[in-house]
């Protein structure tokens, strides 16, 4: 049986590095709603065209037709996906468990964090825009100064990287993400892991989650 694996976590928890991480070990495919859903509207597809209509209007685009675009989309008789910030709600989780993921093997993992060590990790987070490459300022400092290590690209921090931003978006976070967690929790298939660890640690742990799940 295929497994899928859900991930989440608050932004800049770690769980974008380990996804790319398991891309690269394990073969999984990193799914994006986000991309599929505009590479949907470029298409031009029935469903595309139903999207973009939406998206123009500002209306949010339904569970409903999200569940619709993942049916489309995605071969997970012959893939194993990583589901990354997607289920975003509770009724997101039960369309997706209850609907698309019923006869697979569904592993959750959450990255659990702090808001102290989450404000810290973001504050001095330098990011490459060229290649997407994360720095911090403590724990892991561009070799080159200012520049990438991989792509010599002019690294910067993001305006919204304060203190401010990361408590609003965690008390956001928080709030939507609870009930989502206690689902799959009642179910048994969440694991959770402690995002404050170091890389490697955090790693070999999510190793052991899907080498006996």
């Amino acid at each position: 049986m295929k497994k899928q694996v859900i991930l989440f976590g608050a932004p800049g928890s770690g769980k974008g590095s380990q996804a790319k991480y398991l891309v690269k070990e394990y073969g999984f495919k990193h799914l994006s709603t986000g991309d599929i859903l505009r590479a949907e509207v470029k298409k031009g597809t029935d469903l595309g065209v139903r999207i973009a209509g939406r998206i123009e209007k500002g209306e949010l685009v339904s569970d409903e037709i999200i569940l619709e675009l993942l049916q489309a989309n995605l071969d997970l008789d012959n893939n194993s996906y990583i589901f990354d910030g997607y289920p975003r709600n509770l009724s997101q989780a039960q369309i997706l468990c209850e609907k698309l993921l019923a006869n697979y093997n569904v592993i959750a993992i959450y990255f659990d964090i702090d808001v102290s060590v989450l404000t810290k990790r973001i504050v001095n987070r330098l990011v490459c825009p060229d290649c997407q490459a994360i720095y911090n300022r403590i724990s892991h400092p561009p070799k080159l100064g200012a520049v990438c290590d991989y792509c010599h690209g002019q690294i910067y921090q993001r305006a919204d990287d304060n203190e401010e931003t990361v408590v609003s978006r965690m008390k956001i976070f928080q709030e939507v993400t609870s009930p989502v967690l206690d689902f799959f929790k009642e179910k048994g298939t969440l694991h959770t892991m402690n995002a404050a660890d170091d890389f490697d640690n955090i790693r070999e742990r999510i190793k052991k989650v899907l080498d006996n799940v």
